[in-house]
């Protein structure tokens, strides 16, 4: 009887620390959640703040959230979807947007290996085509720069020489150095000392 209430004892006290290990889990989830409501919340206060003082202007404000929107609308076309754009908002655009990426990394990760592979390789052809490509237009844009500055020098070369209008340029000579008494000194020091070690 001992033996069974002990046994008890140990099951319930080993369901009541996992108890409370979950309930510090959730109290620490909470916490986070709430530190996150908080930055939220931060935000939101700046953003009124800025709202309110006067830095809001509705005109610009309005035109981004119309190119917003027209980009939207246009990733909303590109993944196929049937609805009517006119229909729904930017939000429920973009719900359905989320919704379709997220069922494409499903279908993706049921995708056997072996057609990753094939599909991977398929890119990098892909990639290497367009990068050839580019560096094949890259070269034909040189070529057709070179060639326009090949018929502008020909058409210079060709073009009658132009007469000069007007009187001819004068060469204008340098005017006369002034001679410094510094040099002179020099010049007369030196030959002393000549005259002493060499006399």
């Amino acid at each position: 009887m001992l033996e069974d209430c002990q046994q008890k004892e140990k099951i319930v006290r080993e369901q009541m620390e996992q108890k409370v290990k979950s309930l510090v889990d959730e109290k620490e989830a909470v916490i986070a959640a709430s530190m996150k409501e908080k930055e939220k919340c931060n935000e939101l206060a700046l953003k009124a703040e800025i709202f309110s003082a006067g830095q809001y202007n509705p005109a610009t404000m309005d035109k981004i959230l119309d190119t917003l929107n027209r980009k939207v609308a246009e990733v909303y076309k590109a993944c196929g979807e049937e609805t009517e754009v006119s229909s729904l908002t930017t939000f429920q655009m973009l719900k359905e947007i989320e919704i379709r990426v997220s069922q494409l990394c499903e279908m993706l990760e049921a995708i056997p290996n072996e057609y990753l592979d094939v599909f991977e390789a398929n890119e990098k052809l892909r990639v290497k085509e367009r990068r050839q490509r580019l560096r094949e237009e890259k070269l034909k844009d040189l070529k057709t720069a070179q060639e326009r500055r090949a018929k502008l020098a020909l058409k210079r070369a060709i073009a009658a020489p132009k007469k000069r209008v007007g009187r001819k340029l004068v060469y204008r000579s340098q005017p006369p150095e002034t001679k410094h008494g510094k040099e002179q000194v020099v010049k007369d020091t030196t030959r002393i000392e000549e005259d002493y070690y060499f006399s």
